[in-house]
This record gives C-alpha cells, structure tokens and sequence, in this order.
C-alpha cells in the first residue's frame, strides 16, 4: 500500500476510513469511500484531515478543514464556494421534482459533529496499544452517555440560506 500512495497518505488511512464512514460514524448519502479517496488522492487533499485524533482536543482550524474536505472531496464544492453555496448549488442542482436534501452534504452544524465523532475514533485507534490513554471528553467530541446507552449528539441549530425574507428557506 505504501508503495501504490505514499507514506505519507498511508499513515492517514485511519482518518480518511472515519471521516468517510466507518462501524462507528455514518456514512455519506451516495459519497462512496473508492472514488471520493481517489479523488483525494488525485487532488493532494488528503492533508485536510491529517490533524483527525492526533491530540486530545481538536483545534477549529482542524475542524475547518475536515469541512474544506467534505465539501471539495466528497461533494465536489467549487473552490470559490463556501460550504453553504456549495450545499445550496446542489440542491438547486437536482433534477426531480420533489427535491431532497439527502443528496446535499449535511449542514455544517452536523458535520463538526461528524468530525468530532471522526477525531474520537482516530484518537482511539492511534492511543490503543498505549498502557494509560490520554483522557478524551467524549460529550465534546459527539457522543453522549443517557442510561446505559451511547447516541450521538444532534446539532444545536439549523443555518439559514437567505437573509432576505422572500428566498428564505432552511436546509
């Protein structure tokens, strides 16, 4: 494997499997993992996700660009998009009449919570073999404990496309 990608891209196999979708994060609606990694590769954007679990906590200029990763590698966002444009173009862009926003990314409140469910697996992995893991906040990195059972926490708000009231809709 090494000798087909790099060294360097090996080493962020763990992180591209968990922000792709993995046992224990979702997958992207009609994302992939083959084409979307070629793609990655292709376009030297793997380094986006190379801070995923290598500390504690994740900074948000890591979280940031696990989003420029979702958004030009998954969904094929325009480089002269931000998130919301490229979400709003693929909307529009959809040919059926009764559109859906399954084939959107998700809005940028539930992929930071992706990217922390992402980082805690990653974190995870790469501190298994240690004696004493590092303690991880698991309620700051997406998941949440409620009587025995472990669920992923929701986003806390829905983002507006439009400030003007006529084009106003949620997505």
């Amino acid at each position: 494997m090494c000798r087909n990608i790099g060294w360097d891209n090996s080493k962020l196999l763990m992180n591209y499997h968990a922000i792709s979708g993995c046992d224990t994060t979702s997958y992207f609606f009609r994302a992939g993992k083959l084409n979307p990694f070629r793609k990655a590769l292709e376009k030297n954007k793997l380094y986006l996700i190379s801070n995923l679990g290598n500390c504690v906590n994740i900074e948000q200029n890591s979280i940031e660009s696990c989003l420029e990763f979702i958004r030009t590698v998954l969904y094929n966002g325009r480089s002269t998009e931000t998130y919301l444009q490229t979400r709003i173009r693929l909307y529009d862009k959809q040919y059926t009449k009764s559109k859906t926003t399954l084939t959107i990314p998700p809005d940028a409140n539930s992929c930071t919570q992706h990217i922390l469910r992402s980082h805690l697996c990653v974190f995870s992995w790469i501190n298994c073999d240690k004696r004493i893991i590092p303690h991880i906040d698991t309620y700051a990195n997406g998941w949440r404990f409620h009587n025995f059972t472990i669920s992923t926490i929701l986003p806390k708000a829905k983002i507006k496309e439009s400030t003007n009231p006529k084009n106003e809709r949620w997505i």
